[in-house]
């Protein structure tokens, strides 16, 4: 067995170092970054703004730059929040309660990047092209994950939703204010329909407008159903009328639409599968292939034309899953 010297050592030795310092760094400025700017300091934060800018008497803002001294790290924090993509990052770790900061979550995907690009150089001495290819799709974990757990998240909320307007619409016949029923929802409901409407509960406790904290709950669920409770909430109050009624007919509107897309989602569920299998098909019998008889595989991964061959499979690849999602996402 050939061992190696230490010259040819040297290069994954440099490699490994600067793994583990870039590892390092990213985890102490993760660290700093969700104490300074986590969502548990983000959401007290902008209490006491709400408090400030309804209870001070004039220069609200003023005041509570002054009482917070400021944000000092603004100057460089501003062009990687100008980063496109950097708000719908945020906003998909505060759908999904993360504790993550939205650096915090780059540096892990950074991580995993770098360790599956020289893990399988070291263990499987792949080409640098194929080690990529692996370090990508390592790096795409925490994505995959954050948008499934929102949808998740998304589709449990929809669910319980018609029983939170019923609850609701009744509260409002019992002679209940709006404002108490929703602190009602928010008491008697699992999460997610109860941490939402405890939420918009205390914001507008601490006096935001009640518009404002219902966009609010809103832009946190990206939920069509709700986005209708929103706007139907907001013109009654404007306009007057029935309201307990109205919650009850757009709970039940909600009810049919739930049923039809149910019914959708069991016609296409064949295709969804049949789109998964063959997507899923070609990873594996190359992964196996690789793993049972490298050689053989050596003349795709180690030749410019198999990975011409390679790069043409992906991309026809993702235009067959991106044709197979759109024929089988029906909105209702």
């Amino acid at each position: 067995m050939n061992t190696m010297t230490w010259p040819e050592l040297m290069p994954w030795a440099v490699l490994m170092v600067t793994f583990v310092l870039v590892v390092g760094a990213v985890v102490l400025l993760a660290s700093w970054w969700r104490r300074q700017f986590g969502a548990e300091s983000r959401a007290q934060r902008q209490r006491l703004a709400a408090f400030v800018r309804n209870n001070a008497v004039g220069g609200g803002d003023d005041l509570l730059l002054k009482t917070t001294g400021g944000n000092p790290n603004s100057a460089w924090l501003a062009p990687l929040q100008q980063l496109p993509g950097y708000e719908r990052l945020a906003d998909l770790l505060m759908r999904t309660q993360s504790t993550q900061s939205p650096l915090g979550f780059l540096g892990l995907v950074l991580v995993l990047w770098l360790g599956g690009l020289l893990l399988t150089l070291v263990l499987f001495k792949l080409s640098l092209q194929a080690c990529v290819l692996v370090a990508f799709g390592l790096a795409a974990l925490p994505w995959l994950f954050h948008l499934r757990k929102d949808q998740r998240q998304r589709r449990k909320f929809e669910e319980l939703f018609p029983e939170a307007l019923d609850y609701l619409s009744r509260a409002l016949r019992a002679g209940q204010g709006l404002s108490s029923g929703l602190s009602m929802v928010g008491q008697e409901f699992a999460d997610p329909i109860g941490r939402e409407f405890k939420k918009t509960v205390d914001e507008i406790n601490f006096g935001l407008p009640f518009a404002d904290a219902l966009a609010n709950m809103g832009h946190r669920v990206k939920s069509p159903d709700l986005d209708f409770f929103v706007v139907a909430i907001v013109i009654q109050r404007e306009t007057g009328g029935n309201l307990a009624e109205l919650l009850g007919g757009l709970a039940q509107t909600v009810r049919e639409r739930i049923k039809l897309a149910g019914k959708i989602r069991i016609i296409s569920a064949e295709g969804r599968f049949s789109g998964v299998v063959l997507g899923a098909l070609p990873f594996i019998l190359g992964g196996t292939l690789t793993l049972l008889n490298p050689k053989y595989m050596d003349s795709l991964w180690g030749t410019p034309e198999g990975l011409r061959i390679v790069s043409i499979g992906l991309f026809m690849m993702l235009l067959g899953g991106l044709w197979l999602w759109k024929i089988v996402q029906v909105k209702v």
